[in-house]
């Protein structure tokens, strides 16, 4: 008999817990940090493709600026790290120095 009362139990208790604890309907839940979070992505990998156009058409200066401002604005994305990948193949002659560097040169 207390085998069968002990499995009655645990049957329920599964049932209990597995079930929902509210319906559906009345749920209100909404994952709002993961959209911003994919939306953040989607921005930042739509400005990445704009700096790469820019990059195509020979416009480096104009590139640079925005993948630099690309990684200040959303810096733990996939298209940060792109962008910074990027960066580092882009020879330091082609460019001026970002803005916190003229700074420094300007009070010399």
């Amino acid at each position: 008999m207390p085998r069968i009362l002990a499995a009655a139990l645990v049957f329920a208790l599964a049932a209990f817990v597995g079930s929902p604890r509210h319906p559906q309907s009345s749920c209100t839940h909404k994952p709002a940090k993961r959209t911003k979070a994919k939306s953040k992505e989607a921005r930042a990998a739509a400005q990445l493709e704009k700096a790469k156009g820019l990059l195509n058409a020979g416009k480096r200066k104009q590139a640079v600026k925005r993948l630099r401002k690309l990684v200040r604005r959303y810096p733990k994305t996939r298209a940060a790290l792109e962008t910074l990948i990027i960066l580092s193949f882009i020879p330091e002659e082609d460019v001026s120095p970002p803005a916190s560097d003229t700074s420094i040169l300007r009070s010399k």
